[in-house]
């Protein structure tokens, strides 16, 4: 690990890397309604998966403008006009998404959650003065996202896909963070769980990358099976 140089920032990818991540909005909002007493049947999941797939656009062009509270409106139209061609009862969009919540990002939630890894290794990182940001393919909230489960602290930047309209591996994102750190891209690494989108994607403009893989047990230099690991190549710098 002689040949590393310590980094001036850390990014990392967010789903499956710092968060483990089963979300699926057709499947999240059906069991919503059935845990709240309304059912979650194939009809209502197809009339669910049409109206989603036929707004998504709408969608995209939202995250983009970069507003919050305007996203948050489309997701309630679109569980209102749902809850209405299913015929249930008109407050059932209300606590159903309620529901959706409480499962997204609340104390018991099942969609999104914590590797046991990650808050101790940003809290390592921090202490060793490594300034951090999380560089994902996400939509606008994952700032809501990295709040909810007491991480968004540690970065610096955040870079949302939808909001900035690049995707990884497509070397936009990685640019645009580079940009807002103020940082070359040999000064930076990179970690997630994509060969491609993550590993590719950052090695492409220049920036050095980790895979995690939680179920590796080879042996390699970039591959690791714990973010903690990080913690030893940056000592190995030192």
């Amino acid at each position: 690990m002689s040949s590393l140089s310590r980094p001036q920032a850390i990014s990392f990818d967010c789903a499956q890397t710092l968060l483990w991540v089963d979300w699926e909005p057709v499947r999240l909002v059906c069991q919503s309604a059935t845990d709240m007493g309304f059912g979650g049947d194939s009809r209502a999941a197809e009339i669910y998966g049409r109206l989603l797939k036929s707004r998504w656009g709408e969608y995209l062009t939202l995250n983009e403008a970069g507003n919050e509270d305007a996203t948050d409106a489309w997701w309630a139209r679109l569980g209102q006009d749902w809850v209405r061609e299913v015929g249930w009862p008109e407050d059932a969009a209300a606590i159903i998404a309620q529901r959706a919540t409480a499962k997204l990002y609340g104390p018991n939630a099942d969609v999104f959650g914590l590797f046991p890894d990650t808050l101790p290794t940003l809290e390592a990182l921090k202490e060793r003065g490594v300034r951090m940001a999380v560089v994902s393919n996400w939509d606008i909230s994952l700032d809501r996202t990295l709040r909810a489960f007491g991480i968004d602290q540690f970065f610096e930047v955040t870079v949302a896909s939808m909001v900035v309209n690049s995707e990884k591996p497509d070397p936009g994102i990685f640019q645009h963070a580079l940009g807002r750190l103020g940082v070359a891209p040999e000064e930076v690494w990179h970690v997630g769980d994509d060969a491609v989108a993550d590993a590719q994607g950052a090695r492409q403009v220049g920036i050095r990358s980790f895979l995690i893989d939680r179920e590796f047990k080879g042996d390699s230099p970039f591959v690791i099976s714990s973010l903690s690991q990080l913690i030893d190549h940056l000592d190995a710098c030192d």
